[in-house]
């Protein structure tokens, strides 16, 4: 069993909610639930990576494969991933459909210490 965190994607370009919390070393399943009419992808990276690391994955030859930190949700569907926090701090989410990131589709998962 794993704790469940539920993050909602829609048009607004909102991640909600936009903080989560989170445990360093705990496995989490992010539920990721696409409430509108177009496609969105949920890219998690630590902080001070996820504005590279979303600009390298719009390349063609590059995009999201490989990486079991994202997930690509049609409209009205649900995805999942499971995650587990390797070390404490910021970590980011974003939507790195064309326009989204920049638009403001990003949220935060403070993951605490282990103790």
């Amino acid at each position: 069993w794993h704790p469940q965190r539920v993050a909602e994607v829609d048009d607004s370009r909102r991640i909600v909610p936009e903080k989560r919390q989170a445990q360093q070393g705990e496995p989490v399943r992010l539920i990721v639930v696409n409430c509108g009419q177009s496609k969105h992808e949920l890219l998690v990276e630590p902080a001070d990576e996820l504005g590279a690391h979303v600009q390298s994955m719009k390349e063609p030859a590059i995009g999201h494969h490989g990486h079991n930190n994202v997930v690509l949700v049609e409209p009205g569907q649900t995805a999942a991933m499971l995650l587990t926090f390797d070390s404490p701090g910021d970590w980011g989410m974003a939507c790195h459909e064309p326009g989204h990131f920049e638009g403001g589709m990003q949220g935060v998962v403070d993951v605490a210490p282990s103790t």
